[in-house]
């Protein structure tokens, strides 16, 4: 751990000590290849199924209260996509950053191409050629056998405990096809992460043997 920690050297940090970064974080380029250049690190992230991802940050981030539209799991969803919101309401609150393609804003995509088809293929090609990896979490435990090829890792390194999950009275209960639909049209950015999931194939192509062997290993 304390590679991972940045050592002080008078009163700045000697960042060339930081040997390892794990943070919920928005991607920055500049900032990150600044702090781990791309010809010495593994860049890795993780994306999920828009749909269910958007309806999770949602209640989880309790965005339908943070706009009025109630407390309701299932019914504040279905109002706010049916209303909508202004981008300049985006920053209302620390959550509701969250309340349009959560996650290409974490990935740092920048709110003025959210609907800019062209733009956003653009950044994700981007986002390919920058990470080495992108985790489904979807397919979480095929993602961190994956991570620790990657990174030439041990098994146990990635033995993980499912915490932090929400209660069933916290999850919108039915998601109507339309509903749906109506997710996939309001982040229609993150739609496009779909796409960069073949950085996830690519990691096992070729080698389905060796991969579905440790596969059954960890989970068992």
């Amino acid at each position: 751990m304390a590679d991972a920690i940045p050592h002080w050297t008078s009163s700045r940090f000697r960042w060339n000590a930081t040997k390892f970064s794990c943070s919920h974080t928005r991607f920055n380029k500049k900032a990150i290849n600044y702090l781990f250049p791309k010809d010495a690190s593994k860049y890795v992230t993780i994306v999920r199924n828009p749909v269910e991802q958007f309806e999770s940050t949602f209640n989880y981030m309790q965005i339908g209260t943070v706009f009025g539209f109630g407390t309701d799991p299932s019914e504040s969803l279905k109002a706010f996509l049916k209303n909508g919101i202004g981008f300049n309401m985006l920053r209302k609150s620390g959550s509701s950053v969250l309340a349009r393609n959560p996650q290409m804003f974490d990935l740092g995509l920048d709110f003025k191409f959210y609907q800019d088809a062209k733009a956003i293929k653009e950044y994700v090609e981007f986002l390919e050629e920058e990470f080495d990896l992108v985790l489904v979490a979807d397919y979480f435990d095929e993602s961190v056998v994956l991570m620790k090829r990657l990174l030439c890792w041990e098994l146990d390194d990635v033995l993980f405990v499912k915490t932090n999950e929400r209660l069933d009275k916290d999850k919108a209960t039915e998601i109507s096809d339309g509903t749906k639909e109506n997710i996939k049209r309001w982040n229609k950015a993150d739609v496009f992460t779909n796409t960069l999931t073949k950085l996830f194939g690519k990691e096992s192509k070729g080698k389905e043997k060796t991969f579905t062997t440790i596969l059954r290993t960890f989970v068992e």
